[in-house]
């Protein structure tokens, strides 16, 4: 479970060629082998072109037979659809409610983050505020209190927000093991202790950044004399 995520000043969005404003890009990997490379340039190409599938559902991420790709960005909550949204994905129905809340299960330290509640805490000031359902019949937000409230009572150390706005690359990352032993030698009055657990793993990777430090050309229009101001008007 391997998140990379870096901010892009002048990602796409919309349908509207001039419609250009920062997001988070997110690429997520099920599983990534020792020695591997992963190419981004690849990766967050389009999918005509080979790049990886766009985030939609939770089925994508459960398949055993081979490692998965996917991409997206952190987007706002609009609530009307998952396609390439990270937010939607990691805060829908698992932590959206209507009414009272009906888990009462004891969480234990044993437990495994989830490939929702990770991302949640390590990127956690990225994320925009969730809204309510939306009505569709009407277009208006439903007062259901379907929202997700977050409160955070601890572990503001695992916010790993300040990089990514600062424009580097937020790696995070579990062990596929719970057997793991500690990724760095720890000793303790001369005694080598291996530990074994779930390792959760986050790094901070510098980015060249010169690639996007202006605005992409926008392609001039295909017919200039239609542009206001310009060429005949007709009646």
């Amino acid at each position: 479970m391997v998140y990379l995520v870096v901010h892009h000043p002048h990602a796409v969005t919309g349908a509207k060629a001039d419609e250009f404003f920062g997001q988070d890009m997110v690429l997520y990997t099920s599983f990534w082998p020792k020695g591997n490379k992963i190419s981004l340039t690849k990766q967050f190409d389009n999918t005509k072109n080979g790049g990886a599938p766009h985030i939609s559902n939770d089925k994508q991420l459960t398949n055993p037979s081979s490692i998965v790709f996917l991409q997206g960005r952190i987007k706002r909550d609009d609530r009307r659809t998952s396609l390439e949204n990270w937010l939607d994905f990691w805060v829908k129905d698992d932590f959206r409610h209507s009414g009272g809340f009906s888990d009462n299960r004891e969480y234990i330290e044993q437990d495994t983050l989830s490939p929702r509640s990770f991302p949640i805490l390590s990127f956690f000031d990225r994320l925009p505020v969730t809204q309510n359902k939306i009505d569709t019949s009407n277009n208006n937000q439903a007062p259901d209190g379907s929202r997700a409230n977050f409160l955070r009572r601890g572990v503001r150390e695992f916010d790993m927000s300040p990089a990514i706005s600062g424009g580097s690359m937020a790696i995070i990352a579990v062990s596929d093991s719970k057997e793991e032993e500690l990724p760095f030698p720890l000793d303790v009055n001369g005694d080598r202790i291996r530990g074994k657990g779930t390792i959760y793993y986050q790094f901070v990777v510098p980015v060249d950044r010169s690639a996007v430090t202006k605005a992409p050309t926008l392609k001039p229009p295909e017919n200039p004399a239609a542009e206001p101001g310009k060429g005949k008007a007709s009646g």
